[in-house]
């Protein structure tokens, strides 16, 4: 995908009259996972690692497959496909960070970056509430002649922080008193 420039006004914040999550998004970064193509507001990426190695945690939820080190802070590591409902693909080695603010959320497993796109306010089709998912903020057709899912990134995050992961790792990173 090449990057597109942005043309026309910032879209508004919130749900459209449709319902749908069609916040303002000035580019996207897009991903692959599962031969389909996603986005995902470059202002919850932090970065694209690569993970080698992570640590199964006991009793977390099933979409969580472990924490691992980034820089001295431990990261839990999400299963993307689990969280999606596809099939799992073996061992994955590249993860999105996500982060709200300056609060780290967790690392999103995915097959393959795709590059960054810029949105104009015109490209974004919104999804439709009560028939897509709630994950979902809209659809933007690729340069390859795809679409792009684009995920509602404030649906994510909420969703994330409500797996309450942190809780479940929070020994691993006690230190003794």
């Amino acid at each position: 995908m090449s990057e597109r420039s942005v043309t026309g006004q910032p879209a508004s914040r919130g749900r459209d009259a449709s319902g749908s999550a069609a916040a303002a998004l000035d580019s996207v970064v897009c991903f692959a996972i599962a031969d389909k193509t996603y986005g995902l507001d470059v202002g919850v990426v932090r970065e694209v690692v690569t993970v080698t190695r992570w640590i199964p945690v006991p009793h977390a939820a099933p979409a969580i497959l472990g924490v691992f080190a980034l820089r001295g802070a431990t990261v839990a590591l999400v299963d993307t496909r689990t969280v999606f409902g596809l099939a799992a693909l073996g061992e994955p080695s590249t993860a999105l960070v996500v982060a709200s603010g300056h609060r780290t959320i967790c690392a999103l497993t995915i097959d393959r970056v795709l590059g960054v796109v810029a949105v104009a306010e015109t490209q974004l089709t919104p999804a439709v509430r009560g028939r897509d998912p709630a994950q979902v903020a809209g659809f933007l057709a690729s340069d390859a002649g795809g679409l792009v899912t684009v995920l509602d990134a404030a649906h994510l995050v909420h969703s994330l922080d409500r797996l309450h992961f942190s809780s479940s790792y929070a020994t691993l990173t006690r230190r003794p008193t």
